[in-house]
């Protein structure tokens, strides 16, 4: 399936909190998938927006990913969403928390959240890639 564009969200209440991926789709690995299933499971109002890729079919490729993991854990995943890429810093702009990606983590996108004065959660990889947020 194709992902539906939320942008909107940014502009409306979304009836919880709003967490964040900022991290480009390449670095989100099936491990966060569960990350992101786990934490909408603990906080039913919440809703993870990850920012889609110019390249849809990399957006495509990690919704479906997500879909198929959500089905194999009987979870929900009707609150992750992507956005415009183009909207990245309109969401940072509403976001309540970002998230860094694990286990690669970020590096420009960490600046952006701590910049704007956004809490930035991270959960440092095994690897250098995945700590640089975390320093």
């Amino acid at each position: 399936g194709t992902p539906v564009d939320r942008t909107d969200l940014l502009s409306k209440d979304p009836g919880g909190a709003i967490y964040l991926v900022l991290g480009r789709l390449f670095k989100v690995h099936a491990l966060f998938d569960d990350i992101l299933l786990d934490l909408l499971a603990s906080d039913p109002t919440g809703v993870v927006l990850l920012v889609g890729e110019p390249q849809e079919p990399l957006t495509i490729k990690t919704y479906e990913r997500i879909q198929r993991r959500g089905l194999e854990r009987n979870l929900k995943t009707d609150r992750i969403h992507f956005i415009d890429y183009w909207a990245y810093m309109g969401a940072l702009a509403t976001a309540r928390v970002v998230l860094d990606t694990h286990p690669y983590g970020g590096c420009l996108t960490a600046l952006d959240a701590l910049s704007n004065g956004v809490p930035l959660v991270v959960l440092p990889g095994p690897a250098e890639r995945g700590r640089h947020a975390a320093s």
